[in-house]
């Protein structure tokens, strides 16, 4: 029988320490450097596969994360340093100065990265990706607040018949095995 180490009277008296004051398990850790490697885009045939058994919300959301990494990459290879990983993490945290896709999208455009036209429809893109992500209501491209918004993409007009809509997901697709930076530059 292996015996307890003797805790002094203090460490025997000392309260827990509240979980938001504990360091980040390893577990957490390894997660959190997996969902924020944004520079190795992912494998075509895996996204592929990834998404065809999701859900036309999940599709929405994993596309929007795509796009979102391509404009981290452009505007990563566009910084005027070679920035080290805790500095790419500060210029990229969602904290800092490029830490939303809104922001990202925002000085994309304002540098000339990207188009106008782009920037409108990744920004609906975006608007479409946190309504997937946020709401509390079941969300699919049957429903016209998701549809509406859909069509814009495809047409300035929004005049895409309802059923060209289910394939918006595979054009997308198409778009970002196609294009180096992942949609961005039409």
């Amino acid at each position: 029988m292996s015996e307890e180490p003797t805790k002094t009277a203090e460490q025997a008296e000392a309260p827990r320490r509240p979980s938001m004051f504990r360091s980040v398990p390893g577990s957490v850790k390894t997660l959190r450097q997996l969902y924020k490697d944004r520079l190795n885009l992912p494998d075509k045939a895996a996204m592929q596969a990834e998404l065809a058994g999701e859900s036309e919300r999940s599709s929405v959301i994993l596309m929007a994360s795509l796009l979102d990494d391509g404009l981290v990459l452009l505007l990563a290879e566009a910084l005027c340093f070679r920035s080290t990983e805790d500095e790419f993490e500060r210029v990229f945290r969602f904290e800092g100065p490029l830490g939303s896709f809104s922001a990202r999208l925002e000085v994309a455009f304002i540098f000339g990265f990207i188009e106008d036209a782009t920037y409108e429809q990744l920004n609906l893109i975006r608007e479409m990706r946190n309504a997937c992500a946020h709401s509390k209501h079941p969300l699919s491209f049957k429903d016209s607040f998701l549809a509406n918004v859909a069509r814009r993409l495809a047409s300035p007009l929004g005049f895409t018949p309802i059923d060209e809509l289910a394939t918006l997901r595979s054009v997308a697709f198409k778009r970002y095995s196609r294009d180096a930076h992942v949609g961005i530059q039409p």
